[in-house]
């Protein structure tokens, strides 16, 4: 969802009033929450778990919004505390990341939707099948809904590699679809 004709402009507003009053955070969680729970969701597949790491995220970064230098994209650094966070949840509690199958409604009176209910169970076993840093990278792109210049921020990595990788990624599950 985009709010904001200049996503970076419109950023650099936003920290510097949650900077002057903290109660402007909020327009900052009204932004980026969605995405956030989102790709925690990913990850967890258990509703409260990632509404509660969302706040913890939310919490860090308001607590440390003084100290963001503002150098790299502004969804970067969240996204970089919302995997900290999520990476501290999964060590305290040990448990075991995957993406489950995609919960789309559909109506199963017809052909049709039986048919796609068999593709999103391929499609989900295939996700499974990935290595974890190619699904991280799924995440990132269609849950988180990061752009590319974003995810070269976050993973350190170049843009164009991320790109290739994603686009390699894209057509890999494709060709492996129609098998």
């Amino acid at each position: 969802m985009m709010l904001f004709k200049n996503q970076n402009n419109s950023d650099k507003e936003l920290i510097k009033s949650a900077r002057k009053d903290p109660t402007q955070f909020a327009l900052i969680f009204e932004k980026y929450g969605d995405r956030i729970f989102s790709y925690l969701f990913s990850h967890t597949r258990h509703q409260q778990e990632a509404e509660d790491i969302t706040a913890q995220t939310f919490l860090v970064a308001m607590e440390s919004i003084q100290q963001y230098r503002g150098d790299g994209h502004f969804c970067a650094w969240l996204f970089g505390i919302a995997r900290n966070k999520l990476m501290d949840y999964f060590r305290q509690s040990r448990h075991v990341s995957s993406l489950e199958k995609i919960e789309i409604p559909v109506s199963c009176d017809s052909l049709g939707g039986l048919i796609r209910d068999e593709e999103i169970s391929k499609l989900s076993e295939l996700l499974k099948s990935l290595p974890d840093e190619d699904q991280e990278l799924l995440r990132l792109r269609f849950v988180g809904e990061m752009s590319f210049p974003e995810m070269s921020v976050l993973l350190g990595k170049k843009e164009d590699t991320i790109k290739k990788s994603v686009y390699r990624l894209i057509a890999k599950l494709q060709i492996r679809m129609k098998e």
